[in-house]
């Protein structure tokens, strides 16, 4: 994924707003030069609550940075909190996709939106858990009559 030398450097707040879960707002290029800060963000939030991790302002992002981003999530999971991804768009949002990380962990289009997944108490798939329809089309495997799952 090229990345042009537009893109701001990434950088990473965390956002506390009243009666709302916090924000990690991660900016820019996401990559191994600033996992740093993208580390310090993720952990300055208590991993026994929610947390909502906004993307919208994110340009490009590595893997290491997508590591972090579970190795949050198991956190939470671990402690009883939930992180939700939101509001990736262009190229993070592919890799999301492309990675599957989105249907793995929580993932809302809009900070809004997240925060409304995390009124409904909706809990992810899970990071040890299989969604046997993945599993079945990544392997390629057809049903009983020879067709298509």
């Amino acid at each position: 994924m090229a990345r042009s030398s537009d893109h701001p450097v990434g950088r990473s707040f965390v956002d506390r707003p009243t009666g709302r879960a916090p924000r990690v707002h991660l900016e820019g290029d996401l990559d191994i030069a600033n996992v740093d800060m993208t580390d310090v963000a993720l952990r300055a939030v208590d991993p026994a609550g929610d947390v909502v991790v906004d993307l919208a302002a994110a340009r490009f992002v590595d893997s290491v940075t997508l590591s972090r981003l579970l190795q949050a999530a198991r956190r939470h999971d671990a402690e009883g909190g939930r992180l939700v991804l939101a509001g990736a768009r262009g190229a993070v949002r592919r890799v999301l996709s492309v990675t599957q990380i989105d249907r793995l962990l929580l993932y809302a289009d809009s900070v809004d939106d997240a925060e409304g997944l995390l009124a409904e108490d909706a809990r992810p798939l899970g990071l040890g858990a299989r969604d046997p329809d993945v599993a079945t089309r990544a392997a390629g495997s057809t049903d009983d009559d020879g067709g298509p799952p």
